[in-house]
């Protein structure tokens, strides 16, 4: 199982975001689950990257799985479902500096 997220933005990149502009303007991330042998897209979400997004993300995955999966993490910092996933898969972490 293999998690990214895909950052863009609505509008404007959040730091040119304006009060004049539409609430939703700015940053965006499409969160993205895939399995690991064949590459298809087990999920996805669109929303903030933080940690109350992480969960919902990383619950809509569980619940879409038959059983527990290894989830393997290749980072250079811990991202926000990181916390989440260590309660629903089996992880193996993999962090750099």
């Amino acid at each position: 199982m293999q998690c990214d997220e895909i950052w863009a933005f609505c509008y404007a990149k959040e730091k040119n975001v304006t009060d004049a502009m539409p609430k939703d303007a700015g940053d965006v991330w499409t969160w993205v689950g895939l399995d690991a042998d064949s590459k298809l897209a087990i999920g996805w979400l669109v929303g903030d990257r933080d940690a109350d997004t992480a969960k919902v993300f990383m619950q809509d995955i569980a619940a879409r799985l038959a059983k527990k999966v290894y989830f393997y993490f290749l980072c250079r910092t811990p991202k926000p479902y990181h916390a989440y996933a260590h309660e629903t898969f089996y992880t193996l972490n993999k962090c750099f500096q």
